[in-house]
């Protein structure tokens, strides 16, 4: 009889006992299943909502930094249009609207406004607000006659149209733009009206903030007086022709910002709770603490716009975490960290809005991060029950038949069997020279019998053969990373700090496309007077680019301290790097010194890409050196030193091939085009910050498409002279 049949008949006899531990085992292992599951959710789900709160958190810290900027450069231009105004005779009263006639809705034109401009009843219900874009609204101080104010009431309605125009370009942050004026009136966009009447803005904190420190300041959050909760705002002093103080004019936007309720793909975000919070030093604790200066979700049910918001603090019971997180906020550093809150286990993400003093924070409890990993548990274990239920009855039923064929399994099946099964499990617990018995029947058990023979070799030959390809990869990892490290000792560990303090502000990076690369620059003080700078693109990428560029970094240094002039240090480095060169390798080389009493810069170019001279209230150029070649490819090449004269504020921007040559999804190159294009928004940015600013243009401008080549950029500007 062959093997199949022999089978057959031996599975239906010994069904019934493994029919039973299956039952149980599945019991058991439905529930450590759906245990496991839960716990390996919970960690994934805890350890994506971190990211993606840490993510979450440097973008809106990037939008709150963006919009202060913004918000202070319209007060700014608010205040200039409004001392321009205040210059010019008044022109002839026009038709305005008081708050009280806001109040009464017959003011022309009022519509529906967004939920920001919701005020709340006395009962606790929601009045939807209605505003003017048409017109702003007025209100005088109490005993101030409008006669007497005829002429700043008509000079204020000129601001009108200057509102009109910031507000419809940002309307999703500002609340309202105004202008009070000393004499006791005060005007604001867009209009609507509910000033109290005994309201006097002379009286008011940010009024007398903004006046007392005599120029653009931001006020704490307070209560609204016209109803519409807590604002935060920035305003600035105007001024008559002749100096004295006309008035303040100002803005408000809603506390922080109208962040969205959710984020995406999370479903605990809606627990999420939003704090703009400063460092500062607590009264009572003589530590640094986290003051609340803003607040998603005030409560718009708060009506004593008279008196200041209470002093709030954002604590933890774990005081070690809680004193890291201060630390890293005054480090400068961003992050997330898990933590308490309110006696509750949360996940806390900060994110810088001014270092080391504000960040924004985000907090959402573990609690809600792990629901639905625990549902995920209940509804797997829940389906398995009824899984086992079905199963059961299936159970019962197959007992009577496997009884009946209990004896008709054949005895010369088992023990050789028992056997190779025996043999089986010592090899797959390890034992991989574990004997295999001889099976002499003609029959599928000696078939089984050879193949397992035949696993037994292969699977020594893999493993050996695995192991070996592991060790040979992981060594190969570890020298590139050595080597990227290496590499990287290179460059410059600190870049050179003037010797007077302000000559000169410098900044330069690199990175690689490859573990290692070909590109280099270098920076460094010859004397107390000329900073030497260079940067280079060797060709090829890999190894022999790094090792290529090692050599000439290497010898850069020895041949400057003979040489000053860049055309003789070029022609010096060209002379070594041709000498044993089989490989035809060479470098793109660009040097120069900087006179930073001066402003002088002497360079000289070996076939690199030409910097950009970016000049104060200039597009940027690129200069034209003499076109030459390459060091490392003629041995006779000549080379010229150039000069260029930089004033006050004028930067050389220096790069690689890879920053132009960047690709983007749909291969388009970066381009020079668009390098001078980027560059010339970034002109009032500090050379770090255009570096960091262009990098990230780049990034975006690449997408998903991976980087082709090394990038090095390197930026110069000259401050003044000694």
């Amino acid at each position: 009889m062959r093997f199949f049949p022999k089978l057959l008949i031996l599975l239906t006899a010994i069904a019934l006992i493994p029919l039973s531990f299956v039952t149980l085992y599945e019991w058991v292992a439905t529930k450590r299943l759906s245990s496991e599951i839960s716990t390996h959710a919970g960690l994934l789900l805890t350890r994506e909502a971190a990211a993606t709160l840490e993510q979450a958190v440097a973008t809106y810290a990037r939008l709150v930094k963006d919009q202060a900027r913004t918000l202070e450069m319209i007060v700014t231009i608010q205040a200039k249009e409004m001392e321009r105004i205040l210059a010019q005779v008044p022109p002839a009263v026009p038709e305005v609207y008081f708050s009280e006639a806001y109040d009464q809705g017959v003011v022309p034109g009022l519509v529906a406004a967004s939920p920001r401009y919701d005020k709340v009843g006395p009962n606790g219900s929601v009045i939807p607000g209605r505003i003017s874009l048409d017109h702003v609204d007025f209100k005088l101080a109490p005993e101030v006659d409008r006669e007497t104010v005829a002429g700043d009431i008509a000079r204020l309605a000129e601001m009108a149209s200057v509102y009109r125009t910031f507000y419809e370009k940002h309307s999703n942050i500002l609340v309202f733009l105004y202008t009070a004026l000393e004499s006791g009136v005060i005007s604001s966009y867009p209009g609507m009206g509910g000033y109290p009447a005994d309201y006097d803005p002379r009286l008011t904190r940010w009024y007398t903030e903004t006046k007392e420190a005599n120029g653009l300041v931001w006020n704490a959050p307070a209560v609204d007086a016209t109803g519409m909760g807590v604002l935060a705002g920035v305003g600035m002093p105007i001024r008559w022709p002749d100096g004295s103080l006309a008035g303040v004019t100002a803005l408000d936007v809603s506390n922080i910002q109208e962040l969205p309720s959710t984020l995406p793909n999370a479903q605990w975000a809606a627990n999420l709770q939003v704090f703009l919070a400063l460092v500062d030093t607590r009264r009572d604790a003589n530590e640094a603490e986290l003051l609340i200066i803003g607040v998603k979700d005030y409560h718009k049910e708060i009506k004593d716009w008279r008196t200041p918001l209470q002093e709030a603090w954002l604590e933890s019971q774990d005081q070690e975490k809680y004193r890291q997180m201060i630390h890293g906020i005054q480090e400068g550093q961003s992050g997330t960290v898990r933590m308490p809150y309110e006696g509750r286990d949360s996940l806390w993400a900060y994110g810088l809005i001014d270092k080391g003093a504000t960040a924004l924070i985000f907090i959402v409890p573990v609690e809600n991060v792990l629901a639905n990993a625990r549902e995920m548990g209940e509804f797997i274990f829940k389906e398995e029950y009824r899984e086992l239920e079905f199963f059961g009855a299936i159970a019962i039923l197959a007992i009577t038949a496997v009884i009946l064929f209990s004896y008709l399994g054949s005895r010369s099946i088992a023990n050789p069997l028992r056997t190779l099964a025996k043999a089986t499990e010592d090899i797959a617990a390890g034992n991989l020279d574990a004997p295999i018995p001889a099976v002499t029947s003609k029959d599928e058990v000696s078939d089984l019998a050879r193949s397992v023979a035949s696993m037994q070799r292969d699977l020594k030959k893999y493993i050996t053969d695995l192991t070996e390809a592991a060790a040979a990869r992981e060594r190969i990892e570890s020298e590139l990373r050595i080597a990227r490290e290496i590499q990287m000792s290179f460059l410059p560990k600190m870049l050179p700090q003037p010797p007077g303090g302000t000559e000169f502000s410098v900044f330069a990076t690199i990175h690689p496309a490859r573990e290692v690369g070909g590109d280099l620059y270098d920076l460094f003080l010859v004397d107390d007077r000329d900073l030497f700078f260079a940067i280079g693109d060797v060709s090829g990428k890999g190894i022999p680019a790094a090792l290529f560029m090692a050599k000439t970094k290497t010898m850069l240094k020895g041949i400057v301290r003979e040489q000053r002039v860049p055309h003789k240090i070029l022609t010096v480095m060209n002379r070594e790097l041709e000498q044993g060169n089989e490989t035809c390798m060479f470098v793109t080389f660009f040097c120069g010194t900087l006179n930073t009493c001066t402003g002088e810069v002497l360079f000289s170019n070996a076939g690199h890409n030409p910097p950009l001279l970016l000049r104060n209230q200039e597009e940027p150029q690129f200069l034209q050196p003499e076109k030459t070649l390459m060091l490392g490819v003629f041995e006779e090449t000549l080379y010229y030193t150039e000069r260029v004269l930089l004033r006050p504020g004028d930067g050389l921007f220096l790069y690689t091939d890879g920053v132009t040559e960047a690709t983007s999804d749909t291969d388009e190159f970066y381009s020079d085009v668009r390098l001078k294009k980027d560059l010339s928004s970034f002109r009032e940015l500090s050379p770090e910050q255009t570096i960091a600013a262009l990098s990230d243009a780049i990034h975006a401008f690449c997408g998903h498409a991976p980087q082709s080549d090394d990038i090095a950029m390197l930026m110069i500007r000259f401050n003044g002279v000694c």
